[in-house]
């Protein structure tokens, strides 16, 4: 539709709400712990990758119920 400028500015209202939940995360010393994916390393790089390791996601979605993610959006 053409609205860079709003898509921008959501953007980036995003990613500082996400920085601001990780900074709080950091300072009550929760480790951060991905919901819906698993952190693994490739065998033949050494690399970390970031793989989709629950179902449970499928069925949030299919309910509609995201109430127990912390909100970041």
């Amino acid at each position: 539709m053409g609205n860079f400028d709003d898509a921008s500015a959501e953007k980036n209202r995003l990613e500082e709400k996400q920085r601001a939940a990780r900074k709080e995360e950091e300072k009550s010393g929760i480790p951060f712990e991905a919901k819906y994916f698993t952190q693994e390393v490739d065998d033949d790089t050494g690399d970390k990758l970031w793989k989709y390791g629950r179902r449970d996601y499928w069925e949030d979605r299919k309910k509609g119920d995201f109430a127990h993610l912390e909100d970041i959006f």
